[in-house]
């Protein structure tokens, strides 16, 4: 459900136990990828990009055999001690661009999404995200086929593409702040698909790699 409210937040919808609720809305740019079931974290064995600099790292990733007409769909959400409920996604990633969340599942149990993290989620998983600090700000990024959103999805925002047939890794790509930081372009020059770049609140549209920026994300496709 979007709109907003008379003290000026923005919100919108999430699809929480079959229906859509309200969440407020955070600043921050964002992008999808796919993801395999269960926790799939890239803590250790990060797969070796093509193109990707060193200097980035690889915060979570999955490989998917896709075919055809998809969507990128991105969902802002702020979380805090108490779960709002439980929440369906699609394959994508969860990406906490401030403080550290608590991703819970029936089946995986409970994950730790560090700040600046990443975590992969599968389609159809059921999750309950809390932040431990008493408030974190993050980003559901999914992946759907054409015509495959469940009922009630509002997402903040959508971007089409198509794939021909093949193996590809989905990436979350941390890329390091100073002057000497990589461009997105340069990052993501091998990539199958378009990019499409995470900031942190308070980041602005400040170039990338300029002197005094942070960090941010990048989510990328590539041939497996």
């Amino acid at each position: 459900m979007g709109g907003a409210r008379s003290d000026g937040k923005a919100w919108a919808g999430l699809r929480v136990a079959g229906k859509a609720i309200a969440v407020p809305l955070v600043t921050i740019l964002l992008a999808l990828m796919p993801v395999a079931a269960g926790w799939a974290s890239a803590i250790d064995g990060a797969p070796t990009l093509p193109g990707v600099p060193s200097s980035v790292t690889v915060e979570a990733w999955l490989t998917l055999d896709l075919e055809g007409d998809y969507r990128w769909q991105s969902t802002k959400l702020q979380a805090g001690t108490t779960s709002i409920g439980v929440i369906q996604v699609h394959h994508g990633f969860v990406i906490a661009t401030d403080s550290a969340v608590e991703v819970s599942d029936p089946s995986f149990g409970i994950q730790e999404v560090p700040a600046g993290g990443a975590l992969a989620t599968g389609e159809g998983q059921h999750l309950e995200v809390v932040a431990p600090a008493g408030q974190a700000r993050l980003m559901f990024v999914e992946l759907v086929a054409f015509d495959a959103g469940f009922p009630n999805e509002q997402p903040d925002s959508t971007k089409a593409f198509s794939v021909p047939k093949g193996r590809y890794t989905v990436a979350v790509l941390k890329v390091p702040g100073g002057a000497d930081a990589p461009k997105p372009a340069t990052v993501v020059a091998k990539a199958a698909a378009p990019a499409i770049a995470v900031y942190p609140e308070g980041a602005g549209a400040a170039t990338p790699g300029a002197t005094g920026n942070g960090a941010f994300w990048l989510v990328a496709l590539f041939p497996a």
